[in-house]
């Protein structure tokens, strides 16, 4: 039984959405309900820096995947 890899990339971005949707509601939180200061601001600054470079990191990484392979599954029982 073979699984194509483009049905691993259609539901990580489908986790991306949710993840953004999230990472959205989190950073409103953060900005109207926290306690007005600059380590309000820093915190949030700070999440949506390392949200960027890790979803650039992986974005960069798929990037040079070959979407075409698929992954081989043996079906065969453990003796």
């Amino acid at each position: 039984m073979s699984i194509p890899l483009v049905i691993f990339l259609f539901a990580w971005f489908v986790f991306l959405v949710i993840f953004t949707f999230l990472a959205l509601v989190s950073v409103v939180q953060m900005l109207r309900f926290g306690v007005a200061g600059p380590g309000t601001y820093l915190s949030t600054v700070t999440f949506l820096a390392v949200t960027g470079l890790v979803l650039g990191g992986v974005g960069l990484y798929l990037a040079g995947v070959d979407w075409n392979a698929t992954l081989d599954i043996a079906l065969t029982p453990l003796l």
